[in-house]
């Protein structure tokens, strides 16, 4: 493994990716050897290096919002647009993360 800091965001997301099917592999990126900064669709404040963005829309995902998400708390913009199938697994998830503002579903 590298030397990349397995920070929150790292955790949040690989977790979350676990409990998606991406049959298009989009998320190929998304691997707990690189910075999530440089992961595909995702966005990140240059000043931090903490995960702002996630722009999941468009891709043929399916799968359910799980509990990875909490661990983003720098998030803002979250858009999960056109799911093949889609469970959000409690809002409360969602609410928990302090500076999101916009989500797109």
């Amino acid at each position: 493994m590298n030397n990349v800091q397995l920070n929150d965001d790292v955790l949040g997301l690989i977790v979350f990716k676990s409990d998606l099917h991406d049959p298009s592999s989009s998320l190929a990126s998304w691997k707990d050897d690189s910075s999530a900064c440089s992961w595909n669709r995702v966005q990140c404040n240059p000043a931090t290096g903490r995960v702002t963005k996630i722009n999941l829309a468009g891709l043929e995902l399916s799968g359910r919002i799980g509990k990875g998400l909490e661990k983003l708390q720098h998030l803002m913009l979250f858009q999960v647009f056109q799911f093949t199938l889609f469970y959000l697994n409690g809002c409360q998830i969602l609410t928990s993360i302090r500076d999101l503002f916009k989500l797109c579903l």
